[in-house]
Order: structure tokens, then C-alpha cells, then sequence
């Protein structure tokens, strides 16, 4: 005679898929905290890379302008931003500012120059 004895249910336990989907939402928040950091700094990226054409934009109209920094009207027309990106530029003639700010990026970056 062979007696079967009875088997062990082969399913989790409640606390084993307790832990698992503690773990999967960890990993989840993780994920997605460092997308966002990632996205966040590609954002910024192209707000620097946007100031620096706006500068060398700047810099080639004022060549053109007869050693002057252009007015802020003439830059206003020159200078293409996106939805998403402000630029300010202000200049007293010997000296400018460009500010450039992203509501995407929830960040700005400036650049000033002066020739005193």
C-alpha cells in the first residue's frame, strides 16, 4: 500500500505578494522619477543651447549694425522661440541681457554682456 499524502499548495502566500508588489511599485517609482529627471535635463539642454544662438545671433547683428547692439525690436524680429520657450533681451547700446526661460523645462538661463 502507498499512501499519498496530501501536497502543499503550490500558490504565494499573502505576505510573498505583499513583498512582490511592494517591490514592482518601488521600481515603478524609481523609473519614473529618474524619466523625469532625464526629460528635465534634455529640456535644459536645449534651453542652454537656445541661448547660445540667441548670443551669437546678437553678436552678428551687432557686427552688422555698425559695432551697436541691435534694439530690442530688431532681435525681437530676428530671434524664433517655441511655444514653450520665452526670451527677453534687453540692452542699454554698450551692454545687453538675454534672458531665456521654459515653461517645459520649469527653468531659465541668462546671459549678459558689457563692453566696460
Amino acid at each position: 500500500l502507498y499512501m499519498w499524502a496530501k501536497s502543499k499548495s503550490s500558490g504565494f502566500t499573502i505576505v510573498e505578494l505583499l513583498i512582490v508588489i511592494v517591490v514592482i511599485g518601488i521600481l515603478a517609482a524609481i523609473t519614473i522619477v529618474a524619466f523625469n529627471g532625464v526629460q528635465r535635463q534634455a529640456a535644459a539642454s536645449v534651453l542652454r543651447a537656445d541661448l547660445g544662438q540667441a548670443q551669437r545671433e546678437i553678436e552678428a547683428l551687432k557686427v552688422d549694425n555698425n559695432d551697436q547692439y541691435p534694439t530690442e525690436q530688431t532681435v525681437a524680429l530676428e530671434l524664433q522661440v517655441s511655444d514653450t520657450t520665452t526670451l527677453e533681451y534687453t540692452t542699454d547700446g554698450a551692454s545687453y541681457c538675454v534672458t531665456v526661460s521654459s515653461t517645459e523645462a520649469r527653468t531659465s538661463f541668462y546671459v549678459s554682456s558689457s563692453t566696460n
